[in-house]
């Protein structure tokens, strides 16, 4: 059994111990290119691999012959050409659900950060300090919105979303959601899309990126939101529209957005340089517990398959 780690997936010395107890582990962390990924992938069993660093597309699986599973160090697995896996035999394992206490949190954060803002009133104290003058008509624009008693809305209830749902309820604040499977959390309301766009105060997407999820934030769906919504987006660039976002925050349809991760990085990204739009540089997992967690489940993930009893396969 030959196993290639071809990304750094933050496994510890008991983690390789494990591995080596089954079978050859041979160490990467910095492959970035299809030539690095073929060549070091070479007469592998198992790889591991992040999908945001290397083209795990059918190239890939056509010509890495032998290999049986390919575990990726993360929860979603839309860069991931699975049904070419599937074709060439190779089961695909992702690591369900290790940072959704992480991503919860940051979701919470950057909802505070727009409603009470934060990004527009450190910048002007960075510039000049002063105190709030409620009679100035110009410091109207730091006046800000408490989240108690407000309405959030989740788009996703897997355990993210689920995870969302109990800090916000924990403020206050009530719980609609919507998702293609039955919510079963009994503290949160069942929506449609469409009513809870008519509803929600708040909107925090927790789902993954698919082809039916593609622009879910769409100039339709933005249409249909309270005037003055906040969105927060810490699952998948893709799920939003970027220009149909910054058009609405033109307009004031949404009051303001914010993201951990987006899918255009040029300089050209309509919500770039916008002091109502909050971006980290989708960090939301990178916490120790989260990274421990995640190494945990790689490793069992392989663990199982090698005994036969495979688990967490996307592509099954």
């Amino acid at each position: 059994m030959r196993i290639v780690i071809l990304n750094e997936s933050y496994l510890d010395a008991s983690h390789l111990e494990r591995l080596a107890k089954l079978g050859d582990v041979v160490t990467h962390t910095d492959t970035a290119t299809g030539a690095q990924l073929l060549e070091r992938s070479a007469g592998a069993d198992i790889v591991i691999a992040d999908s945001r660093r290397v083209p795990l597309d059918a190239k890939f699986f056509e010509q890495t012959t032998g290999l049986g599973l390919l575990a990726i160090n993360m929860t979603g697995f839309d860069l991931v050409d699975v049904e070419a896996a599937r074709a060439n035999g190779v089961d695909v394992a992702n690591v369900p659900s290790y940072c959704a206490d992480s991503v919860a949190e940051r979701a919470i954060a950057l909802m505070f950060a727009l409603c009470h803002q934060l990004k527009m009133s450190d910048t002007a104290m960075q510039v000049q300090s002063f105190e709030t003058d409620a009679a100035n008509a110009g410091h109207q624009r730091y006046k800000w919105r408490e989240v108690t008693k407000q309405t959030v809305g989740i788009i996703g209830m897997g355990a993210t979303g689920d995870r969302i749902a109990d800090l916000a309820l924990g403020l206050g604040m009530r719980v609609v959601a919507t998702d293609i499977i039955a919510i079963t959390h009994v503290d949160v309301e069942s929506l449609s899309l469409a009513d809870l766009a008519h509803e929600a105060d708040v909107i925090c997407l927790a789902l993954p990126a698919n082809a039916s999820t593609h622009h879910i934030v769409s100039t339709e769906f933005l249409d249909a939101c309270k005037h003055g919504v906040v969105i927060v987006n810490t699952a998948r660039g893709a799920l939003v529209d970027d220009q149909a976002m910054a058009t609405a925050l033109d307009s004031g349809r949404v009051a303001s957005f914010a993201a951990d991760t987006i899918s255009d990085f040029s300089d050209a990204n309509p919500l770039r340089g916008r002091s109502n739009v909050v971006l980290t540089p989708h960090n939301a997992f990178f916490t120790d517990a989260s990274l421990r967690n995640g190494a945990e489940i790689i490793t069992t993930n392989i663990e199982s398959w090698v005994a036969g009893r495979p688990i967490n396969i996307v592509n099954a």
